[in-house]
């Protein structure tokens, strides 16, 4: 929750421009009148429960302005997977807010093609993804949960070690409470905490406009001087 990253970082794709990674053709998606458009949100609909969506105006408000990057893949010409990316201002991560595949395509290894290859080309750049992932300890679903979980870890991804994360209320529902996870492998095994306290702000005040909201508090007064990644 791989492709166009930051303009400053990977000015190599541009909005004409479909890339070719692992076979599969990636497009930047920047008309939220298009069917590539339309089609991304369906898969984005039935992928994700609603207390975890973003309102698909916000979606098509923040490409538009160019703070999130929708990119997508195809198949047999019809849009069959999708991703949103938040680059975050002023640090070498971003967040990967959703990933998904169509229904009728999953297990056929797309998203980890997509993953694959963005874990390389963030390597040659030192930049770095920030994933949202639930958290498998808590409510229903858990071994679907932990799937996902290893899914990442057998990618690359680290988790942040005892480090909280909620969502904030999106829709009037109990926030989900999430793991937090790094991708691709870290420098080392461990991050500074300064450095979480600081992506969770900014992915607060940059995905989800939630500036000063109390669970920036909640979950950064915890967190060590040194978090380790797992």
């Amino acid at each position: 929750m791989v492709y166009y990253i930051k303009e400053a970082n990977y000015g190599k794709i541009k909005s004409s421009l479909s890339i070719l990674f692992y076979m599969r053709e990636y497009s930047l998606v920047e008309d939220i009148n298009s069917e590539d458009f339309d089609r991304a949100m369906v898969i984005y609909r039935s992928s994700f429960p609603e207390n975890e969506r973003l309102p698909e105006v916000k979606l098509a408000e923040k490409i538009t302005n160019q703070e999130f990057k929708l990119l997508v893949s195809y198949e047999e010409s019809k849009v069959s997977f999708m991703a949103i990316l938040c680059p975050l201002k002023e640090i070498n991560f971003s967040l990967l807010g959703y990933i998904a595949v169509a229904e009728n395509l999953r297990g056929k290894g797309i998203g980890e093609d997509f993953l694959k290859y963005l874990g390389k080309e963030l390597k040659e750049k030192d930049e770095f993804l920030l994933l949202e992932v639930e958290n498998p300890e808590v409510g229903d679903n858990r071994e679907i949960k932990q799937r996902r979980i290893n899914f990442y870890q057998r990618l690359g991804g680290q988790i942040l070690d005892k480090v909280r994360f909620l969502l904030p209320n999106l829709w009037n529902e109990i926030p989900p409470e999430m793991v937090l996870m790094i991708y691709p492998s870290y420098h080392q095994n461990y991050v500074k905490g300064e450095l979480i306290k600081n992506l969770i702000n900014r992915v607060y005040e940059q995905f989800y406009e939630e500036y000063n909201h109390p669970n920036i508090k909640l979950l950064c007064q915890n967190i060590p001087d040194i978090v380790n990644l797992i």
